[in-house]
């Protein structure tokens, strides 16, 4: 029946489903990237593909881009406004490669996923926000149940990047959880740059629930003022689990107002180049941390900070 754009509604007993007829093509609201011809059993890459497959959905308002094997990225994919990338528990993402592997935009959300670096010269964020979406509470943004993982033994690149580096930019109310990084250079890094016009930067009240960490050189390092015009203040860490390695130097380096981080963090006594643990640096305040750490893993050069 060849009317356009023909919408059929399907009523079954257990719920609605909405279906997109193009000509002969039937789209549902559950796309997967091998309709767009990516191939989870080869080596080929399968970026473009994917890239697609996120476009199309974005722009008919899908909803959701399935993965179900194991696709190799060369280049970079941007996760558009209104888009969940959902993976199988058989699936993954193989980056080969030196590029940002997946930049979110406001909306989007990751689910299930595997990513693995295994490209030496790796030195890029694996998951990045960019403040100049301005990320907000009424967005859907987030991660759950990630595992991203460096498997090149470099420990290099950052597993999860949040960037506010201009005017007016900022990302806030963002949450995090069941998230596992290791084996990168910086495993969270979270910096608001001095902007250059009158509005400010800042990467505020985001949320990081039930966050594990290992093998990172940094694992958690924030960069910012004390408080505007740039800040990565109001952000909380709870049941953090932080594994230090021979690659690590520093657990947790904390700037800003009023963060709140409450874990554990594991061996800090068997790792003497890892003194200290955590620091608080000059341009930091009334910051809180709740660990297991003894006073002497922990360096504080800024005002009122509870430890």
């Amino acid at each position: 029946m060849k009317v356009g754009v023909v919408f059929l509604v399907i009523l079954f007993l257990n719920g609605l489903s909405i279906y997109y007829l193009t000509g002969e093509e039937t789209i549902s609201r559950e796309v997967t990237v091998e309709q767009f011809g990516a191939d989870g059993k080869d080596e080929q890459d399968d970026s473009e593909a994917i890239q697609r497959a996120i476009d199309a959905s974005s722009e008919e308002r899908l909803g959701e881009v399935v993965l179900t094997g194991a696709y190799v990225l060369e280049k970079g994919i941007v996760l558009k406004e209104g888009v969940t990338l959902s993976f199988d528990s058989q699936s993954s993402l193989i980056v080969r490669g030196n590029f940002t592997v997946i930049e979110m935009q406001k909306d989007a959300f990751i689910r299930n996923a595997l990513i693995m670096v295994e490209a030496k010269e790796f030195t890029q964020p694996v998951v990045f926000l960019d403040g100049k979406h301005q990320f907000w509470s009424w967005d859907r943004t987030g991660l759950d149940d990630v595992t991203i993982i460096n498997t090149s033994g470099t420990n290099q690149g950052t597993g999860i990047s949040l960037v506010a580096d201009g005017s007016d930019e900022f990302i806030s109310f963002v949450q995090f959880e069941n998230v596992t990084i290791v084996g990168f250079e910086t495993g969270i890094g979270m910096e608001a740059s001095e902007p250059e016009g009158e509005e400010p930067s800042f990467v505020n009240g985001n949320r990081f629930i039930n966050l594990i960490l290992e093998d990172c050189v940094v694992c958690i390092d924030m960069k910012s003022h004390i408080t505007v015009p740039n800040e990565v203040s109001g952000n909380q860490f709870s049941n953090l689990q932080v594994q230090l390695s021979d690659a690590t130097r520093l657990g947790i380096r904390v700037s800003g107002s009023d963060n709140r981080i409450e874990g554990l963090i594991w061996d800090f006594e068997e790792y003497e180049d890892v003194v200290p643990a955590v620091v608080f640096s000059e341009k930091s305040q009334r910051n809180r941390l709740i660990s297991n750490l003894t006073s002497s893993y922990i360096e504080d050069s800024g005002s009122t900070n509870d430890w």
